[in-house]
């Protein structure tokens, strides 16, 4: 376009393209381009979770609940942290789970079973604090910033991998993020016999084609509680539980 305007005396500003050597990527160029998160191994896991540890380090409730809430359903940071208390529920047959009622796509919006382990930690007991003491989130002290309630715990976390050895500072090549989670829930989901369909699902990918029709067989519930408590992870659970600080807890 600048090129013509410059032919045709349209364009008087200089003498020069100003767009001369800038290009927009397509979105296969930019996916070609980008850096994968890099999944945490489970020598990673078992120190991030490490009971004492993440009592210290993760002290707040949204730092503590929210990173199990992914390692356990490969939920995004901002989907976990804006969760609301009404968004808590149980299914007709007693299935517990989460609505995500916001999401980067349509396919994200879902419904998600808290797996067993969630359960046996106090997930639930948590939200009904939460409730009783008329919170509307779940997490009310944190600020709306660019649309997310993320910034502390991405912050937060940074901070937490260093400390534990799982990253080095400002190595960015590592590519180990809250997001690693997500990618270590669908990875381990594929490997323990999930369908393509289920793991979709739970993550809430967007399916195409053939996949999108066959998503309408896959019920939401009960049918991927069973599929979220495939995951299984190096994570003392009734340790952590005995570890939780009062703060933690409300």
């Amino acid at each position: 376009m600048f090129e013509f305007a410059l032919s045709n005396g349209h364009y008087t500003a200089g003498n020069a393209n100003p767009a001369a050597g800038l290009f927009i990527l397509t979105r296969a160029e930019r996916q070609a381009k980008a850096q994968k998160y890099q999944p945490f191994t489970p020598g990673d896991l078992a120190k991030f979770f490490e009971p004492d540890a993440y009592k210290r380090g993760m002290a707040e409730p949204d730092f503590y609940w929210c990173p199990l809430l992914a390692v356990y359903s490969g939920m995004r940071i901002s989907e976990a942290t804006g969760i609301h208390c009404e968004d808590v529920k149980a299914a007709e047959n007693g299935v517990a789970y989460v609505f995500v009622r916001k999401s980067k796509t349509g396919a994200g919006v879902r419904n998600v079973p808290i797996a067993q382990a969630l359960l046996d930690l106090g997930f639930l007991e948590f939200v009904e604090r939460q409730r009783a003491a008329g919170h509307a989130r779940l997490f009310p002290d944190r600020l709306l910033i660019l649309d997310s309630y993320s910034k502390e715990l991405g912050i937060r976390m940074k901070d937490y991998l260093v400390e534990r050895g799982i990253r080095k500072a400002g190595d960015k090549a590592e590519k180990k993020s809250f997001h690693s989670f997500r990618v270590n829930v669908i990875t381990a989901l594929a490997n323990a016999g999930a369908n393509t369909a289920q793991v979709m699902r739970i993550v809430g990918h967007k399916a195409s084609g053939a996949d999108e029709v066959h998503l309408g067989y896959v019920r939401d519930l009960p049918d991927l509680k069973a599929v979220v408590d495939l995951l299984k992870w190096p994570i003392d659970i009734q340790a952590l539980r005995k570890a939780r600080s009062p703060v933690q807890e409300s």
